[in-house]
C-alpha cells in the first residue's frame, strides 16, 4: 500500500501508542490482505465495465456543467473562504498559481476541495453521480438491478459509492441555506443542493442502505463528534463571509475583525475535521 499522509492528521493518527499500533496493523493489514486473500471481487465484466464507462461519462458531463457555470468562479471567489486558505498558515503553497484574476486553472487541488470542506458542499465527493444514475435507470429500468449487483460484488464500485456517501454525510447545507435566496448565487447554491439530495437518493438506493454511513458506526460516530465540534466556528465563519460581501471599505475596522475570524475559524475547524484539506 502506497498513501499519503495528511499533515494535520500525523499527531491524531500518531501521537500516542494506542492510536499509532492501530493505524499501522490497519495499513499491514490491508496491504497483507491485497496481496494474499485476493478474490473475484477485484474483477468487473465487460458489460459492467461498459455500465462503468456510461456512469462515468455522465456523471463528469454534469459536473462539467457545474464547473462551466458563469457563477462558479464568482461563487468561489466571494462566497467560499478560499482565498483565506493560503493566510491561515495551514499550507505549505499559495492556495493558487497567480496573482491575477481567479481562473479555475490556477487554482491547486488542495486549496480548491478544502474551500467546498468549509462549505459543508463537499462536491467533489458526489456532485454528478446522482444524476448520472438516475439518467442511467431512466433509460433502463434494469440498472438499478445492475448498480445494486454491481455494489455487492465490485469491491472498486462499493469503495466509490461508499466514498460518496461519506461526501454526503459530511455535508451540511443547513450553515449556508440563506444563499438559495441571494440574488446572484441562489440558482448555483439551489443547483448543488438538489444535486446532493439526488445524490443521496440514488446511492441509497443502489446500496440498499437506510442512512449514508448505516454500515460503518464508528464512522458515523467519529464524524458526528467532529461536525458538532467545528459546528460553531463554520457558523461564525459564514456570518464573517456575510457581512464582508456587503462592506465596500475594506479598511475599515469591522472588514479587519472579520477577516480575523474568518482565518481563525478555517485553522480551528481544519484541525478538527483532520481531512478539510
Amino acid at each position: 500500500i502506497q498513501l499519503t499522509v495528511q499533515g494535520q492528521t500525523i499527531s491524531a493518527n500518531y501521537g500516542t501508542y494506542d492510536s499509532a499500533r492501530f493505524n499501522i496493523e490497519n495499513l499491514l493489514s490491508a496491504g497483507l490482505n491485497g496481496k494474499i486473500f485476493t478474490t473475484g471481487q477485484t474483477a468487473i465484466t465487460s458489460d459492467e465495465e461498459e455500465l462503468l464507462a456510461q456512469l462515468a461519462q455522465l456523471s463528469y458531463n454534469y459536473y462539467a456543467e457545474l464547473r462551466d457555470s458563469p457563477l462558479f468562479v464568482p461563487y468561489l471567489e466571494k462566497i467560499t473562504p478560499l482565498k483565506y486558505l493560503s493566510e491561515a498558515n495551514i499550507g505549505s503553497r499559495p492556495a493558487r498559481r497567480n496573482n491575477g484574476s481567479l481562473r479555475l486553472e490556477d487554482l491547486r487541488a488542495i486549496p480548491f476541495g478544502g474551500a467546498w470542506m468549509q462549505m459543508k458542499q463537499n462536491i467533489l465527493g458526489y456532485y454528478g453521480i446522482g444524476s448520472a444514475i438516475s439518467a442511467l435507470i431512466s433509460k433502463n429500468h434494469d440498472n438499478v438491478a445492475r448498480l445494486t449487483k454491481l455494489y455487492k460484488n465490485s469491491l472498486f464500485f462499493k469503495g466509490l459509492v461508499d466514498n460518496s456517501r461519506q461526501s454526503l454525510a459530511q455535508s451540511n447545507f443547513a450553515i449556508s441555506r440563506h444563499l438559495q435566496v441571494d440574488a446572484q448565487f441562489g440558482i448555483l447554491w439551489r443547483k448543488i443542493y438538489a444535486e446532493a439530495q439526488l445524490a443521496q437518493q440514488m446511492l441509497l438506493l443502489i446500496s440498499g442502505h437506510d442512512s449514508l454511513i448505516d454500515n460503518n458506526p464508528i464512522k458515523s460516530r467519529s464524524i458526528s463528534e467532529r461536525e458538532n465540534i467545528i459546528m460553531p466556528l463554520l457558523i461564525i465563519q459564514q456570518y464573517a463571509m456575510n457581512v464582508i460581501r456587503h462592506i465596500d471599505d475594506k479598511s475599515s475596522p469591522e472588514y479587519e475583525f472579520c477577516e480575523k475570524l474568518i482565518k481563525r475559524s478555517l485553522a480551528a475547524s481544519i484541525n478538527a475535521s483532520r481531512n478539510s484539506i
